[in-house]
């Protein structure tokens, strides 16, 4: 069994997630995954649900990203929020996402958001802020999206009042699987959930002690 203090305890949590003291390869892998999970979902539609606003579709598209930020770090959220960006860019739903700026540039922030959310307020209780960082990184879509949008004359402000509904529903959901996701990870890896871990835990300055220091 895996302690607790494994789970992120290594300096290599200063550009990873929640799982920051795993090999690169499985970072690597993980991000590979959450990509193919990004795009099996908008080839599907399981991730795009029609609404009748300036967006075309709610979407859960953005919930890998936000995972692949939480636990592999900036550059593996950066890699799926291209995923993500990409396809809205190549099959768009809606005029604004024909344009790569608004397709790609929010999308690519969103793992990197929902890291440094985790990473900052992780010592206030792992569970709390894997549910805030998954909030941040959908706040970090629906924003961008709708401030370029409106920025670069898509369509008018009045438009973004409809949107607001779905966006505050996209960032439960994406802070719920978030969450989920976090304890899962720790009652896999060490037998306990966010709970029962302390934050001193997954610091990753933090060392363990010397074994004359241990009684």
């Amino acid at each position: 069994m895996t302690d607790s203090r494994d789970i992120g305890g290594a300096s290599g949590e200063k550009v990873g997630g929640v799982a920051g003291s795993l090999p690169a390869f499985w970072k690597v892998l993980g991000g590979l995954l959450l990509g193919a999970l990004t795009l099996g979902l908008g080839v599907s539609g399981l991730g795009l649900i029609p609404v009748p606003n300036s967006t075309g579709n709610a979407t859960v598209m953005h919930v890998p990203a936000v995972l692949a930020g939480v636990f592999g770090g900036p550059l593996v959220g950066v890699f799926v929020g291209l995923v993500f960006g990409g396809f809205s860019w190549i099959d768009y739903s809606a005029p604004i996402f024909r344009d790569p700026v608004v397709a790609l540039i929010p999308r690519l922030l969103i793992g990197p958001v929902a890291w440094g959310v985790f990473v900052f307020l992780r010592r206030g209780g792992v569970a709390r802020a894997a549910a805030l960082a998954g909030v941040a990184g959908s706040a970090t879509n629906s924003v961008g999206v709708l401030s370029l949008a409106v920025g670069l004359g898509y369509f008018p402000l009045r438009y973004v009042w409809p949107v607001l509904p779905q966006a505050f529903v996209e960032a439960g959901l994406a802070g719920l699987a978030a969450f989920l996701a976090v304890q899962g990870y720790l009652l896999l890896v060490s037998g306990r959930t966010a709970e029962a871990t302390t934050p001193e835990a997954l610091d990753p300055t933090d060392e363990e002690p010397p074994a004359a220091d241990r009684r």
